[in-house]
């Protein structure tokens, strides 16, 4: 009886540790909506406010997807205004402004706008390579 119970453990740790493995890699990872570059710069702020980071870097293009490494997540972004500043076929600038953050935690003093670079692949999602003032 001991030995069938024993087996019974270890039947149902297996099966346990083989549903834990599949869902952990058939999770889906989050995917970007093909819409235009400011929607999605709004998103990423949207995701940044809800401190969702795989939806975050999400939207970033695999290459600079770094830059969201932040040590801090700092103050929701509040009062978001985007609106499109440049733009051709595969590439765009979006100007983002918002209620001035003051947070020396995330490292941002004074600061109240960002400008966000996306590029397109064909007729994918725009993702965006790089933020910030300049």
């Amino acid at each position: 009886m001991r030995r069938a119970a024993l087996v019974a453990v270890l039947v149902l740790v297996v099966v346990g540790g083989v549903w834990t493995v599949h869902h952990y890699v058939s999770r889906s990872k989050p995917t970007i909506a093909v819409q235009s570059p400011v929607l999605t710069t709004e998103a990423w702020f949207a995701a940044v406010n809800a401190r969702d980071m795989p939806l975050a870097k999400a939207h970033f293009a695999p290459a600079d997807r770094a830059q969201m490494n932040w040590s801090s997540w700092g103050q929701p972004f509040a009062h978001l205004h985007c609106s499109l500043w440049r733009h051709s076929r595969h590439s765009a600038e979006v100007n983002c402004t918002f209620a001035t953050q003051n947070d020396p935690a995330s490292g941002m003093s004074n600061v109240n706008f960002w400008n966000v670079q996306l590029a397109r692949v064909a007729s994918g999602p725009w993702l965006i390579t790089a933020y910030g003032q300049g």
